[in-house]
């Protein structure tokens, strides 16, 4: 017997273990994928027909994982040593700059990792983290300052704002966070 709901969840299937896992993109894809199943029973074709040619329409999970990765310029999922060599291209730094759009991280260890962290100029997260980061280290020192705590305060507040920053900076930069 003919389940429609079996094949489009084993489609949806195939789109996972293809790796297009976000679940935005997954999403809107199979609502176009019900959409044109709907709109070809509505015009005579049977339910499985109507199914084979919605997916021959929209395309097969390996097809669609690569028009992703052209229109997006990212990957959906990057092993630790791709996201390694990315960090290690010199190529990638621009300026002094780390610049990758291939680099799932917003924040990256520097060229020299003992020195700290840096931003991944090209994701698009990178301006709204570096001012998060900056209001992190500003707002509690002013908020001291206003309300007339002492120097021995100001200094416990800027050295427990800096350990956040760093460990906050470690966890996401961590190559194994954006690795499968």
């Amino acid at each position: 017997m003919f389940d429609l709901e079996k094949l489009i969840s084993d489609w949806r299937k195939q789109m996972l273990a293809a790796g297009i896992k976000t679940p935005v993109p997954l999403e809107e894809l199979e609502i176009h994928l019900r959409e044109e199943i709907e709109q070809q029973m509505k015009s005579g074709t049977n339910p499985q027909q109507a199914f084979q040619n919605s997916v021959q329409r929209i395309g097969h999970a390996g097809a669609l994982k690569s028009e992703f990765k052209k229109m997006c310029g990212i990957r959906f999922y990057m092993t630790r040593e791709e996201i390694e060599n990315c960090w290690k291209d010199p190529q990638n730094r621009k300026w002094g700059l780390y610049y990758c759009k291939t680099d799932p991280r917003v924040i990256v260890p520097r060229h020299r990792k003992w020195m700290g962290w840096t931003i991944n100029f090209a994701r698009p997260g990178a301006i709204p983290v570096l001012l998060f980061v900056t209001a992190l280290l500003v707002v509690p020192l002013e908020v001291v300052r206003a309300n007339g705590g002492g120097i021995v305060v100001g200094y416990f507040i800027a050295a427990a704002s800096i350990v956040v920053v760093c460990l906050l900076s470690a966890y996401l930069s961590s190559s194994t966070r954006w690795s499968r």
